[in-house]
């Protein structure tokens, strides 16, 4: 990884950082020249959204690709407990 990207990096990360609907969100940067790849799961499509945002808030010059996925939500145990007892 080259000082450029090193920086770029930073940069992007703490703008994910800075933003509230990303600060506590898993995801992943990855920085190929002015290319900036974003993954992992996230809770909803509007965290999605929010981190492309916010990297191009970095820098117009960058080319933002985003493999986000919204996770699924989690069912509680009781939810699980209704369901199983209806079949």
């Amino acid at each position: 990884m080259t000082m450029f990207e090193k920086e770029i990096k930073l940069l992007v990360m703490a703008a994910l950082r800075d933003n509230p609907d990303t600060c506590t969100q898993p995801i992943r940067v990855q920085v190929r020249g002015r290319n900036v790849m974003l993954s992992g799961l996230v809770a909803n499509e509007n965290v999605i959204l929010e981190a492309i945002i916010s990297v191009e808030s970095v820098s117009e010059f960058l080319n933002v690709y985003s493999r986000l996925m919204v996770r699924e939500p989690e069912t509680t145990s009781a939810y699980r407990n209704v369901a199983a007892a209806a079949v």
